[in-house]
């Protein structure tokens, strides 16, 4: 499989694609609805990738008694990467068994603002705006450093800016649908284009409120002119009861060199099924 966005650790660290528990009630001065009706809160139960319509790997997911995962158990680590999580007040630490410890700092608001792997070898620094989105990042990887400004629209993010220090800048611009958005699942969230990996639920800060449905990678040098061009399309369809069944993702990248006739460098195609818990 070409590139399959680094080894997915779970598209999902996600959801908490609880549809919630609502209780409905009469009018609090009197008693209580004799038979409320209630909503099912469903998790992930497991997720199935596929890649030229055949199974590529699938992983199940484990939750602790507040509802996070805990851990996720995969047939393949090149579609779904295994690992355990261990919480604190001050720090996440997702243990893999292959790839090392993936360490977030976390601020008095339980928000990430430092990412860690490898030894700190990699790492990222997170700012917050005062509207509690992310505002910037600055990545590093080696002597390597690249700075990430963030700006929204309308509640959602609208672009990322990438200055890296060799010179080139990245512009990675976002489309969203109508729909009110779930926790993002990692394979489809923005943050990984501010190399934000492995992103669990509930800890970046407040996020955009629609589903994203477009993501376009434009890679500039020069004065500037484009070099390169990756266009990622992203489809969902629902079960009966409304929730994401089935997300489809198809990238395109172009080559567009200067005095050069632009050509499809590579595509990939790929969906993934999930399956959930409700009780």
């Amino acid at each position: 499989m070409k590139k399959l966005l680094l080894p997915l650790l779970l598209l999902f660290v996600l959801l908490s694609a609880s549809c919630g528990k609502s209780d409905v009630t009469t009018d609090p001065e009197k008693s209580p609805e004799p038979n409320p009706i209630t909503t099912p809160v469903c998790k992930i139960l497991s997720a199935e990738l596929y890649f030229q319509n055949k199974l590529f790997g699938s992983a199940s997911l484990t939750y602790n008694t507040n509802g996070s995962i805990s851990k996720i158990a995969s047939t393949s680590d090149t579609a779904f990467t295994s690992f355990n999580v261990v919480y604190s007040n001050e720090k996440v630490v997702l243990k893999t068994k292959y790839y090392g410890d993936y360490t977030f700092t976390l601020d008095a608001q339980q928000r990430v603002i430092r990412t860690e792997t490898n030894g700190g070898y990699f790492e990222c620094n997170i700012t917050y705006n005062a509207e509690g989105y992310i505002s910037g990042v600055v990545s590093r990887s080696g002597t390597s450093t690249a700075n990430h400004t963030f700006s929204y629209q309308n509640g959602n993010l609208k672009s990322i800016i990438s200055k890296l220090d060799n010179g080139g800048t990245t512009t990675t611009n976002f489309i969203y649908n109508t729909d009110i958005a779930i926790e993002p699942l990692l394979n489809i969230d923005p943050l990984r284009f501010a190399d934000i990996y492995h992103p669990l639920v509930g800890l970046f800060g407040k996020r955009s409120k629609n589903m994203l449905v477009s993501a376009d990678v434009i890679s500039y040098f020069g004065n500037p002119e484009i070099y390169s061009r990756r266009n990622t399309g992203y489809t969902y369809e629902k079960d009966t009861e409304g929730k994401i069944a089935k997300i489809t993702v198809n990238e395109v990248e172009t080559d567009n060199s200067p005095n050069r006739t632009p050509y499809i460098k590579s595509t990939n195609n790929y969906f993934f099924i999930i399956k959930y818990n409700c009780n």
